[in-house]
């Protein structure tokens, strides 16, 4: 995969940037600048924007970079077919992404469809960005990674993150199979001959209360009787109420005329008492002479019917009710009592008939739980035993690619080796080790180190030989991935460990890069560059300055 082209828009430090990689001479193309002038962003607009990531921030979205409406579109040659990843972004929203192949649009703006067609153009475009681009803050490399994340490494540059993703979904589809819990020691054929059985004496008990329920209808009259009879009481009960009724709603009317009457009764005494010489006798009053309004009160109250005439009507309105209800209801309960007992012994008789069943179809419903619970559990197991199988099937798969992957990338890497120190450091990974109960082996790619000289195994390595070491194991592995995926003869990305690499191994260190040039088949290496030294060893030089990129 060869990098042709790149424009780069209000992105890091740039405002506007374009390089024609096709017009820059092959060889080592050193990246220079001060610290913080964008020598590794100009790395990640080539290999990690298009994959929407930042090698300097893996984890958080590309859109952090951009200062202003950005862009920072790519052009790949893919084996003859040219390809165009166009990333377009703001501060704090989510980019539009874009792919084009020899011209045409094939994705974007939405990332999904996006992610979808990069996968299929560059399957390994993020195993190469993991391999090319390393990170000044770990001058180590990989060994300055934890165990864990060596592991996942190494899984991801031998291309088998693929069967590790397979082995977590299946491992994860087995957390999800919980085993129903079975309650009975019966076998499943057991337990449908059982529920069989209980079934026959089911139906054998219904036939027999159905036959006694005939029996019984033969003298539901007496609940017919029963009916009757409770509905005369009720009829007796109900007439009383109307009648008293009545004569209480009557009897509010009169206590509320009553009241009335009282009341203005009461102020007529008042009024007249202030008038001197005047007596409560209303024909005496009419001579008098008197205010038109004291007169027409006057006159109001004697038309009122008084207390007497009040209950009098009150008599007369109770009377047009007729007789007061009474009703001698003894006989009717003893006769009411008596339909109750019969109708409670009849419905005593059907009693075990219906307990009978009520207990044989809870025994059914016993049955037909576990019966469930088995198959279900016999379910379970099954697909456990398929998933196991799948499991232990890919599991195999990756052995066999680690076992014929992992030699070759160790033999790159002491290959590269042989140009440092006269071959006094080799370096094996072993793929795998005895696990802790020494029941089995699990997956191990912790790197020793072998000093040729001494002839002993090192885990650990101090100073300028470390880098080295470490540089040699990076380069290792970005040329027997390519030489794997087949994607050599492109452009390589190196950033370099800032002050960590020994004056005295400076050349070494070219020799190494150009070496893996070399073996990698790459006609370019893009490589940010601090010290003096290595840029005078360079073959061309891009330097980086208030966001202008100056070749030479």
């Amino acid at each position: 995969m060869i990098i042709n082209r790149v424009e780069v828009q209000n992105y890091g430090p740039f405002k506007k940037a374009v390089l024609n990689f096709s017009e820059i001479p092959d060889g080592i193309i050193g990246i220079t600048g001060a610290n913080g002038s964008g020598k590794t962003h100009l790395l990640e607009t080539l290999f990690s924007i298009p994959l929407k990531r930042s090698l300097l921030y893996y984890d958080s979205p590309v859109q952090n970079h951009f200062t202003d409406d950005g862009m920072v579109s790519v052009e790949y040659l893919v084996h003859g077919t040219k390809v165009e990843s166009i990333i377009r972004g703001r501060p704090g929203k989510t980019p539009e992404c874009y792919l084009k192949v020899d011209g045409a649009s094939i994705a974007g703006p939405g990332p999904r469809e996006y992610d979808k067609a990069i996968k299929e153009i560059f399957p390994s475009l993020e195993l190469i960005v993991a391999s090319r681009c390393s990170s000044q803050n770990n001058p180590g490399g990989f060994f300055g990674l934890s165990k864990t994340d060596q592991h996942s490494t190494f899984s991801s540059l031998m291309n088998t993150y693929k069967l590790d993703k397979l082995i977590s979904i299946g491992k994860s589809d087995l957390s999800k199979l919980k085993t129903t819990e079975v309650s009975t020691q019966d076998t499943l054929e057991g337990l449908k001959e059982k529920l069989r059985i209980a079934k026959e004496e089911l139906a054998e008990l219904k036939q027999s209360l159905d036959q006694k329920s005939l029996d019984v209808l033969d003298e539901m009259d007496l609940s017919e009787n029963l009916a009757k009879a409770k509905q005369e009481r009720n009829d007796r009960s109900n007439q009383q109420f109307s009648y008293w009724s009545k004569c209480q709603t009557e009897y509010n009317k009169y206590e509320v005329m009553l009241s009335s009457y009282l009341k203005q009764e009461k102020q007529i005494q008042a009024m007249i008492a202030g008038l001197e010489g005047v007596d409560l006798n209303l024909d005496i009053c009419k001579k008098c002479t008197l205010s038109t309004s004291t007169r027409i009160q006057l006159e109001a109250f004697a038309n009122l019917k008084n207390p007497a005439e009040l209950f009098s009507d009150f008599c007369k309105k109770v009377r047009t009710f007729g007789e007061i209800p009474y009703f001698d209801n003894t006989e009717l309960n003893a006769r009411i009592e008596n339909l109750e007992s019969r109708v409670a012994n009849l419905t005593a008789s059907l009693a075990p008939y219906t307990n009978a069943i009520k207990d044989k179809e809870f025994l059914i419903s016993e049955y037909e739980y576990n019966i469930k619970a088995i198959e279900a559990h016999e379910k379970v197991k099954s697909q456990r035993q398929v998933i196991d199988q799948f499991i232990e099937a890919v599991s195999k798969t990756k052995r066999q690619v680690i076992e014929s992957i992992a030699p070759l990338i160790i033999d790159v890497t002491n290959d590269l080796l042989l140009n440092f120190e006269n071959g006094k450091w080799q370096v094996t990974i072993p793929t795998e080790k005895a696990n802790k109960s020494n029941s089995g082996t699990k997956e191990n790619f912790n790197p020793i180190m072998l000093n040729t000289w001494s002839g002993k195994y090192q885990e650990k390595v101090s100073g300028g030989e470390l880098a080295i070491i470490a540089e040699c194991l990076r380069n290792g592995f970005f040329v027997a991935s390519s030489r794997i995926l087949n994607v050599g003869g492109g452009t390589l990305c190196r950033d370099e460990a800032i002050g960590h690499i020994s004056r005295e191994y400076l050349d070494t260190y070219m020799n190494i890069l150009r070496k893996s040039m070399e073996m990698g088949h790459y006609e370019k290496m893009l490589f940010v560059c601090h010290q003096d030294n290595i840029i005078d060893s360079v073959d061309y030089i891009l330097h980086i300055e208030n966001g202008v990129i100056v070749e030479g």
